[in-house]
């Protein structure tokens, strides 16, 4: 019975999933599509285990860069596609129009601050915030915990927003097809991550040299393909770290052609923030939207 109580929920999720669609497909089609794809985001995040907290740790810790690794082809991937995307919406970039929804936030020392403080709270919490989404889900106490941290800042994010904003908007948007155009931009950003990619690559099977770690030998066994083997490696097993990359690359693509913004998560999160802040009476205030936010 306890093995054929995940795949029985399993399919009443996909029921669920299928059903909330159908009910509000005619109605709203832009939000049943954002429901599809955010379907798929939660199951690659799952099913590959994808966390810029692993990435990281693992890496300046144990010398794994294979998550690290993931991270950087999907940035990769994602930023070809973004390219191409964003060159059919602006041709000309040194005009100044930053693309609807490219996250060209002000560029200061708010962000270097933010980066450092949120990087702790990552590693305090052990998971990145794509990574407590899925571990939540699992059962992972601390995941939420952390996830109910996020909405507490975000909610002072909300009512503290006007007291700092309004010297953070004068600073410069750093977008750079505006001063290299695409193709020298392109270049830039593929050869900064290749060269990233390459060097993880290299200090990873440095320390795998070092520590005597050998890759097991193969025993020419052919692999037989059956459905439940199928089954198993789709929906049970963990995928190897790049195919979660890959495919995230490919998704967040997919996701700015169709509702001409990439993949995010913190955006969402204060929306959960002003729903609970809203329904506590501490009413929050309505936030403007930054122009390539």
């Amino acid at each position: 019975m306890k093995r054929l109580l995940p795949g029985f929920s399993g399919i009443v999720l996909l029921i669920a999933a299928i059903t909330v669609f159908v009910a509000i497909n005619e109605s709203a089609p832009r939000l049943s599509l954002f429901w599809v794809l955010g379907i798929i985001f939660g199951f690659i995040l799952g099913r590959s285990r994808f966390c810029f907290v692993s990435g990281f740790a693992n890496f300046f810790i144990f010398r794994d860069g294979n998550m690290l690794k993931t991270i950087i082809a999907g940035m990769l991937i994602a930023s070809i596609g973004f390219a191409f995307i964003m060159h059919g919406w602006v041709a000309d970039p040194s005009a100044g129009t930053i693309p609807p929804g490219a996250h060209v936030a002000p560029f200061g020392w708010h962000l270097l601050l933010a980066g450092f403080v949120f990087g702790i709270g990552m590693l305090l919490a052990g998971c990145c915030i794509t990574g407590s989404l899925y571990r939540a889900s699992g059962g992972f106490f601390y995941a939420v915990i952390a996830l109910f941290g996020v909405i507490l800042g975000m909610g002072g994010f909300l009512h503290t927003r006007e007291l700092w904003w309004s010297g953070l908007a004068e600073l410069p948007r750093i977008w750079l097809p505006s001063y290299l155009g695409w193709a020298g931009s392109l270049i830039l950003v593929v050869s900064i991550l290749v060269t990233a990619y390459l060097v993880v690559h290299y200090l990873q099977e440095k320390a795998r040299r070092s520590f005597g770690i050998v890759d097991e030998v193969s025993t020419g066994q052919t692999l037989q393909i059956s459905p439940a083997r199928a089954v198993k490696a789709l929906f049970i097993s963990h995928w190897p770290t790049i195919a979660g990359g890959v495919l995230l690359g490919l998704l967040n693509i997919a996701m700015y052609a169709l509702v001409d913004r990439p993949l995010g998560v913190t955006g969402e999160i204060q929306r959960w923030a002003e729903l609970l802040f809203n329904a506590a009476g501490l009413t929050t205030p309505p936030v403007v939207a930054v122009p390539g936010t």
